[in-house]
């Protein structure tokens, strides 16, 4: 009778690796403004220039990445679709807080001088819930900003 010939297999799989499904939260978050509206000439006869910064934790963004949305006493910027402040995807582990904030400040530039902060706002957003609009505002309510933000739960 002939000899049966077997191989020793070895362990490829990674330490700790198991094929049971993770239980993670992913979500997707996106702050659009729909429009923005200045009641004062910030520069004399010239209308204003503004830009947005958004921060969360130690990532910034400026909006737009370059130049400044122009605006002349009453007037109002409208975007054709929507202008992305800020977009996130966001992964969670079972039981992790579902609450973020989001830091959005308004500036008008001013070649002369430094920048004026119009207002500073910090916004909680609430992971999951339905999509909120809000209307950001200075203190001499001059200056209004509407914006719209979606915090989604999603698969991908």
């Amino acid at each position: 009778m002939g000899r049966r010939m077997y191989r020793i297999g070895y362990d490829t799989h990674a330490k700790g690796e198991t094929f049971e499904y993770e239980h993670k939260e992913r979500y997707y978050v996106n702050v659009s403004l729909l429009s923005l509206k200045s009641l004062r000439d910030y520069d004399i006869g010239r209308g204003g220039e503004f830009y947005f910064k958004v921060e969360r934790k130690w990532h910034e963004r400026r909006v737009p990445d370059r130049g400044e949305i122009w605006l002349m006493e009453n007037q109002v910027f409208t975007a054709r679709q929507d202008f992305t402040l800020w977009t996130e995807f966001i992964e969670l582990d079972e039981g992790d807080s579902k609450e973020i904030e989001l830091d959005i400040e308004l500036y008008e530039r001013d070649p002369i001088k430094w920048d004026k902060k119009v207002f500073d706002v910090k916004l909680p957003i609430r992971l999951g819930e339905q999509t909120k609009y809000l209307i950001l505002e200075d203190d001499d309510k001059q200056t209004k900003a509407k914006i719209k933000v979606s915090a989604l739960r999603t698969r991908f």
